[in-house]
């Protein structure tokens, strides 16, 4: 039950042995270094709303660690989430982006690259298909190393209410 309502009902709980427990993650107050990243980048998990979440995590990469620094994490229809995932790229200065594409969210990533060209914004965008031959549990499992090890995150009071609930 606990992982139906984490995974598909969007309502994580917390529990002993959880994957990604508080206490491994890494954390930061909310300030990045005071020098120039490496590069900027961006992820995204498109969603056409109806109670599935776009998720977008916008991270300043330094060496190694990547700084979690901003997300979109909504429901809303693509018609509100399209434009805030570009207003958050251009307020990043987001260089470079990954769209997670389906058959069925293609588009979102067609749909992104009309709203930059509009707000004249340039930055390389690819598309990727996760992969059919494992489970996104199996993914997520095999990448967990690699996010507590190298991603770094708000602390929790240094979070705007968006990425709380990215967070949870």
């Amino acid at each position: 039950l606990a992982s139906w309502d984490a995974q598909y009902m969007q309502k994580p709980v917390e529990r002993s042995g959880s994957l990604f427990a508080p206490n491994f993650m890494r954390y930061y107050n909310g300030e990045l270094p005071d020098v120039l990243p490496d590069a900027i980048i961006a992820s995204t998990d498109p969603a056409y709303g109806g109670g599935d979440y776009v998720a977008m995590a916008i991270g300043y990469v330094y060496g190694a660690d990547v700084y979690i620094h901003d997300v979109v994490y909504s429901k809303e229809d693509k018609k509100v989430t399209v434009p805030e995932c570009v207003t958050k790229l251009i307020a990043n200065g987001v260089t470079f982006i990954q769209v997670e594409g389906t058959k069925s969210t293609m588009t979102y990533a067609d749909e992104m690259q009309k709203e930059m060209k509009k707000r004249e914004y340039r930055l390389r965008m690819t598309t990727k298909a996760a992969s059919t031959a494992t489970s996104k549990q199996d993914r997520i499992f095999d990448q967990a190393p690699d996010i507590r090890d190298n991603f770094i995150f708000r602390s929790s009071g240094k979070r705007p209410n968006e990425y709380q609930k990215f967070m949870e």
